[in-house]
């Protein structure tokens, strides 16, 4: 009847997500991961870093779920906060980011976003 769920999506407390926080805004989703080949097209499944990248079924996950291990990452937000010195507990997103985004020039930003390959 199926396959038995992994153990490590029982004790992270795989569940649905919200439409704030889904796996598919965390920093350890992979969205297509290469599991196979049918003919010359590439098969790609979603897969977590932390729940693991192997191929099977067990261990693809929902983009729309979410687990106890989630991080909030965007390339732009982890730029950001590698040239900032904040505290650990500053959160890249927010009132306080976006007024320190306004203080970035347009080249600064066009800059980290070809970093990251995300700008054309």
């Amino acid at each position: 009847m199926g396959v038995k769920r992994l153990q490590i999506k029982h004790d992270l407390n795989y569940r649905k997500g919200y439409t704030w926080k889904q796996c598919s805004f965390c920093g350890h989703y992979v969205g297509s991961f290469v599991i196979g080949r049918i003919a010359v097209f590439a098969v790609a499944e979603p897969r977590c870093k932390i729940i693991g990248l192997n191929p099977g079924r067990q261990y693809r996950i929902n983009p729309a779920y979410v687990c106890d291990k989630y991080e909030y990452t965007s390339p732009l937000a982890m730029e950001f906060q590698a040239k900032t010195t904040q505290t650990e507990d500053y959160e890249p997103y927010g009132p306080e980011w976006e007024k320190e985004m306004m203080k970035l020039d347009k080249a600064t930003l066009i800059g980290m976003l070809k970093a990251k390959g995300l700008e054309k």
